[in-house]
Formats: C-alpha cells, structure tokens, sequence
C-alpha cells in the first residue's frame, strides 16, 4: 500500500468491502471525509488476496493488530 500514496490513517480506516482485487483499486476516505480511489500493484492485490484467506470474514477492518484494534 505503500506506493497508492495514502497516510497511514486512510489505510488504517480500510474495511474488506473498500478493497476490489480484480480492479486493484481501494476506496479510502480521504481528508474532509471525502472518499477517493487509489490503484495498487498486481503483487500488492496477490498478497491481500492471500492474506484475505486467512483472516476471519466476519471482521470488517481490513488490518487489525493482534489486540484486534485497527
């Protein structure tokens, strides 16, 4: 996610539905509470999609830290 070029706040507020692998694109709520779209790397939609399999469906946040906080 490094290279969308978003702040650190916008990916921590990620959610599973805001990210679409297949289009490698991710809706993030920019400043102002706007929502924008950034584009990511075919390596970067291969590793979500990876971690994707082994995170729980039921959770909404796309990162959450071992405490369970975004």
């Amino acid at each position: 996610m490094l290279t969308t070029g978003c702040r650190v706040r916008e990916v921590r507020e990620l959610n599973r539905e805001d990210v679409d692998l297949e289009n490698r694109t991710a809706r993030v709520v920019c400043k102002g509470k706007k929502f924008g779209y950034v584009h990511f790397t075919e390596k970067c939609a291969f590793l979500l999609g990876t971690y994707f399999c082994y995170r729980h469906k039921s959770q909404k946040a796309l990162f959450l830290t071992s405490t369970g906080r975004r």
